[in-house]
């Protein structure tokens, strides 16, 4: 069990593939997508109607793991977050203590070495908390979620808590809400495959529950490429049908500074997974 464990801990790298050539335009996240097993527990969970109208509270525990010398205002960045998920009843509150554990490492090199994340332990607070591990920034990695891929239920006794976000890509506008949206659960927009083009869900969004982040309204999402100005720069599918993905939103791969929404329907999902699979976390 333990071994079965520290795998399970350390799997990070589902959203890339490294025969992939990833876009140039932005910087990435490299938290694992669901299985075709954990798709269908998303898929059967998006089904609840029941969201929870009471505010569900997660404390964060901040560890600044760089030497990097500036103000990371806490505070101020979970007044925005809380702006953000106010629509999905998930509030956060940040430990007023602060802790300081510099190293070295990039977030693309933490996210390839297995075992890495036992040099932060001794900084994770005993009480349940969102551990938010700032580290170097690297050349291709935002940050990552250390996510189960299924069998969400065994968040309840594995635990996986912890996002990792680079020192530069915490000052702007949409990584960690990217971050904490795969921590509730939420799946890149444009599916599985990063390459663009890939995605399996149409168009039109005839099979929007099955293919994608099974989410209904979100558009399909091609993953393809905006103009300077965030205006989607137009591509069409094999069969001729053009894709309309709206290039703002947080869990797609569209600049960071054109990103600013949740749909209604990814509120409403993230709500249903923290009921379900984060509530041993809630205050």
């Amino acid at each position: 069990m333990k071994n079965i464990l520290l795998v399970l801990l350390f799997i990070v790298a589902g959203c890339t593939n490294k025969n992939e050539t990833p876009p140039i335009i932005q910087q990435i996240c490299s938290s694992e997508f669901c299985s075709e097993n954990g798709a269908k527990e998303l898929i059967n969970l998006y089904e609840d109607d029941n969201m929870t109208n009471e505010t569900m509270t997660f404390k964060i525990n901040c560890i600044v793991a760089t030497n990097k010398k500036v103000d990371f205002n806490f505070q101020k960045k979970i007044k925005n977050l809380n702006k953000v998920f106010i629509k999905g009843k998930i509030k956060f509150i940040v430990h007023s203590e602060i802790s300081i554990s510099p190293q070295k490492l990039t977030i693309d090199q933490i996210a390839e070495k297995e075992g890495i994340f036992t040099q932060f332990k001794q900084n994770l607070k005993k009480e349940k908390s969102i551990n938010i591990i700032i580290v170097p920034h690297g050349k291709s990695l935002n940050g990552f979620t250390l996510v189960l891929p299924e069998k969400f239920l065994n968040y309840l006794n594995l635990g996986y808590e912890t996002i990792y976000i680079s020192d530069k890509a915490w000052f702007n506008t949409s990584t960690l809400q990217h971050e904490l949206g795969h921590f509730f659960g939420l799946q890149h927009t444009f599916g599985e495959l990063i390459k663009e083009n890939s995605t399996l869900e149409k168009p039109n969004g005839t099979n929007c529950k099955e293919e994608g982040d099974f989410i209904r309204d979100t558009p399909s999402d091609p993953n393809g490429k905006t103009d300077a100005y965030c205006n989607y720069v137009k591509s069409i599918n094999k069969n001729g049908k053009i894709y309309s993905p709206k290039v703002n939103n947080y869990m797609s791969y569209y600049p960071n500074k054109c990103k600013n929404e949740f749909t209604k329907g990814q509120y409403k999902a993230m709500n249903l997974f923290a009921k379900e699979y984060r509530s041993y976390l809630i205050y």
